[in-house]
């Protein structure tokens, strides 16, 4: 049901453009722009409520008890990559962008020391 239909069940005599034109204060003031007038009505009517600062709190504890954890299971599996192979946790390499731009990257990934039999060719090709 549209908003139309909505007012007329209701027996509306008044225009919809009445019904849905911006409140007063959206209204440019002299020599406002756009952005201004923006920022203006953003801040406008704010008051923070207790619920705001509660999960403001309770997002940072999340967000550092992720930290933590995950830092340790990050610096954890670093030290099995540098007992396993030797070599450093990090890979960098250059790879090739949008329109052949080279960048480097780093990967946690590591190649075998060793490569394995099915990547070893056997013999010559025919």
């Amino acid at each position: 049901m549209t908003v139309t239909e909505r007012l007329r069940r209701r027996g509306a005599t008044h225009r919809l453009s009445s019904v849905v034109a911006p409140p007063p204060e959206a209204e440019a003031r002299e020599g406002e722009s756009l952005a201004e007038r923006y920022r203006r009505m953003a801040n406008e009517g704010y008051e923070p409520r207790l619920v705001d600062r509660v999960f403001l709190v309770l997002d940072k504890l999340i967000a550092a008890t992720a930290l933590v954890l995950l830092s340790l299971l990050m610096a954890l599996i670093a030290v099995a990559i540098r007992l396993d192979s030797g070599g450093p946790v990090l890979y960098r390499g250059l790879r090739v962008g949008r329109e052949g731009a080279c960048s480097r990257c780093s990967s946690s990934a590591r190649s075998p020391r060793t490569p394995s039999s099915a990547s070893v060719p056997t013999s010559a090709p025919s």
